[in-house]
């Protein structure tokens, strides 16, 4: 009988633990929103301009292969300028294909952070919370740990990229942007003379690697953003969420 009051006791104590925790966060993270909000149009903003980039990029080389195909030129024998370009072209064509998955995955993360501020959103995690106090649930309080989760995600996710992109990420994709922003400013045909087609083949041929290289390692950091944001963040959850005893 006292081991079954003892335990009853803590229950309550949980029960209370969280419904206090859910009225602080749901109370406290308001005051993150400006900075949250500004994180993902900055994200979405940055994300948006490389695609730009990459696609104008992308559009000067479809220049150059059609030019090349009217002007019939040719590097020797059967092998036509235009081809010369065909793997900075497909790595253009993957990496745009990656920005725009990216771009999905922003937009919806924005849809999701914006719905987890809704007041209805908050108003059913408070009365949940404080349904469990009366009611001790394990499935109520996981329900209330993961709309607390949802509510956070944005926040938490904007307060460590934030700290990741000013030490590491936007000096990388900066650096290797540059080298997109040159080739794509510089390097777009006005004619299509041979001796211009020639030209600009010939900076692709010496530069294709340097493009190349650019284009992996900005998909590299993106990848890596994502991989942090849709997995690691939310497994790194799950894992505090499966050792958090709510028996």
């Amino acid at each position: 009988m006292k081991a079954k009051a003892l335990l009853d006791l803590k229950k309550n104590k949980q029960n209370l633990i969280i419904f206090f925790s859910a009225v602080i966060i749901l109370f406290s993270f308001p005051l993150y929103d400006k900075f949250t909000k500004n994180y993902i149009n900055e994200s979405l903003k940055s994300s948006l301009i490389t695609y730009a980039l990459a696609r104008s990029l992308n559009a000067g080389i479809s220049v150059i292969k059609n030019s090349s195909i009217e002007a019939g030129a040719f590097v020797s024998g059967n092998v036509a300028l235009g081809e010369v370009v065909d793997p900075i072209n497909d790595a253009v064509e993957r990496f745009s294909t990656l920005l725009t998955n990216a771009l999905w995955v922003l937009g919806s993360e924005k849809v999701l952070y914006e719905l987890s501020k809704l007041w209805g959103f908050v108003i059913l995690i408070l009365i949940l919370a404080f349904l469990n106090i009366f009611i001790n649930s394990s499935i109520l309080k996981r329900l209330i740990l993961i709309l607390l989760f949802l509510r956070i995600y944005m926040p938490v996710s904007a307060l460590i990229f934030h700290y990741l992109e000013k030490s590491y990420f936007i000096p990388q994709i900066n650096q290797n942007l540059n080298i997109i922003k040159y080739t794509a400013q510089n390097n777009t045909l006005n004619s299509s003379s041979i001796n211009k087609i020639k030209k600009e083949v010939k900076y692709y041929l010496q530069n294709s690697d340097k493009i190349i290289f650019s284009l992996l390692n900005i998909a590299a950091i993106f990848i890596t953003k994502l991989i942090i944001s849709i997995l690691i963040i939310p497994l790194l959850f799950l894992y505090i969420l499966h050792k958090i005893k709510l028996e």
